[in-house]
């Protein structure tokens, strides 16, 4: 299933995409590192990723191409947006091939998740249901997604997330493992169960201290 968060890298060095992870870490972005042509192409249709970074040499005629290749799009998608890693001096010619904007080689925390939070592009915002019956809970997780451009909607017990999560059909769900009505892994059973719901990625999540009984026992 696509991930709503993945930011692809392109280009650069092993480092570069470690430095990215870390700068990353604690908000739902998740980095994945392309290190060829093909690599890329794969991951690319695969995984339509929310953002490419694109780090981009003066003399790198592959990158280039790359870029003005991902401004058009493929097989009728809209165009992934595009966060050009450049030099000042080529900022200008990134953002005429179609990048959305650029950034330095070192980018800080903020400007990186502020880069990718207004990211628009052709796509859509992710959808992110959060099914729990604490509205403490679901408050925090709305605080938790706040460094992400998801549209996120609740469900205040598990029988109410099943119908909004038929209806909705979001990219991902978080749903609490102990509800009154119907606890997280009934949830997840009925939605693996359900075709129109069988492939959304479900988190199930708990505040509670888990006995290794509970931990072992296996999800749906």
């Amino acid at each position: 299933h696509p991930s709503p968060f993945a930011v692809l890298v392109v280009g650069g060095t092993r480092p570069d995409a470690t430095t990215y992870q870390e700068l990353l870490r604690g908000s739902l972005f998740q980095v994945l590192a392309a290190r060829s042509a093909s690599e890329t192409t794969r991951l690319l249709v695969r995984l339509r990723p929310r953002a490419v970074l694109l780090h981009l040499d003066a003399d790198d005629e592959a990158a280039w191409e790359l870029l003005a290749r991902l401004k058009h799009g493929a097989d009728g998608e809209p165009p992934i947006p595009v966060l050009a890693v450049v030099g000042k001096e080529d900022c200008d010619k990134a953002l005429a091939l179609g990048a959305e904007r650029c950034v330095t080689a070192a980018p800080a925390r903020e400007e990186l998740l502020e880069a990718l939070r207004s990211l628009g592009g052709g796509s859509r915002a992710p959808r992110v249901l959060v099914i729990d019956d604490d509205a403490v809970g679901r408050y925090l997780m709305r605080t938790f997604l706040r460094d992400t451009s998801c549209i996120v909607s609740e469900a205040s017990g598990g029988r109410e997330g099943l119908e909004a999560a038929r209806r909705e059909r979001p990219d991902v769900i978080f749903c609490d493992l102990y509800m009154p009505d119907m606890g997280g892994l009934e949830v997840l059973s009925e939605l693996k169960a359900d075709p129109t719901t069988h492939d959304i990625p479900v988190v199930v999540n708990t505040a509670k201290s888990l006995s290794s009984d509970e931990r072992a026992e296996p999800a749906p």
